[in-house]
C-alpha cells in the first residue's frame, strides 16, 4: 500500500511538472527579447521534446528513489538482528527499572486467554507423563513383589522339604490349601 502511494505521488508530480512547465516554456519563448522574431517554432514538436526531457528527469528520479529504497532495505535486513537485540534489551531494562510497568506487563500476560490454554496444555502434558511414569513404576514394583513372593515361597518349600518333619508339614499345607479351595 505504501509503495502504491509513492508511485502515485511520482506520477502526479510528473503530470504537474509537465503541464505547468510547458506553458512557462512557451511564455519564455514568446516574450524572450533575444529570440529571433522571424524564427518560426513548431509548438507541437517543442512540447513533445519538452515532455520527453521531463519524463527522463522523472525516470531518473524514480530510479534514484528505487535504488535508495533497495539500499536501505538491504542495510536494515542485515542489521535486523542487532536492532531486535537492542530493542529487547531496552524493553528488559525498562521492565527492571519500572515496577508499575512490570506489574502491567505481567497482568496483561497472565490475563491473556492464549497463555491460559498454553499453561493448561503444558500442565496436562506433564501430568500425563508423571501418571505414565507412576504406572510404569507401579507395574515394576508389582512384578518385583511377585518375583519376591515366588522366590520366598520356593525357598520356604525347599526348607520344608529339607527338614526332618517335612512330611507332616506338607500334609498340613495340603490340607490347608484344600480347605481354602
Amino acid at each position: 500500500m505504501n509503495s502504491l502511494i509513492k508511485y502515485l505521488g511520482i506520477l502526479i508530480l510528473q503530470v504537474i511538472v509537465t503541464f505547468v512547465t510547458i506553458p512557462l516554456v512557451f511564455l519564455l519563448i514568446d516574450f524572450n527579447p533575444y529570440y529571433p522574431a522571424n524564427f518560426q517554432t513548431d509548438p507541437i514538436s517543442l512540447a513533445n521534446t519538452f515532455t520527453v526531457f521531463v519524463t527522463f528527469i522523472v525516470v531518473i528520479g524514480t530510479v534514484a528513489i528505487t535504488l535508495t529504497g533497495i539500499y536501505f532495505t538491504s542495510y536494515f535486513s542485515k542489521q535486523k538482528e542487532a536492532i531486535l537485540n537492542e530493542n529487547i534489551n531496552e524493553i528488559i531494562n525498562a521492565l527492571l527499572k519500572k515496577q508499575d510497568l512490570k506489574d502491567k506487563v505481567l497482568k496483561v500476560i497472565l490475563t491473556t486467554n492464549n497463555l491460559e490454554t498454553i499453561f493448561t496444555k503444558h500442565i496436562e502434558k506433564h501430568l500425563e507423563e508423571q501418571k505414565k511414569d507412576f504406572d510404569d513404576n507401579l507395574d515394576k514394583i508389582n512384578k518385583n513383589m511377585e518375583n519376591m513372593e515366588n522366590s520366598l515361597e520356593s525357598r520356604v518349600l525347599k526348607k520344608i522339604e529339607e527338614s526332618s518333619s517335612s512330611k507332616e508339614i506338607n500334609d498340613l499345607i495340603k490340607g490347608v490349601s484344600n480347605e481354602k479351595q
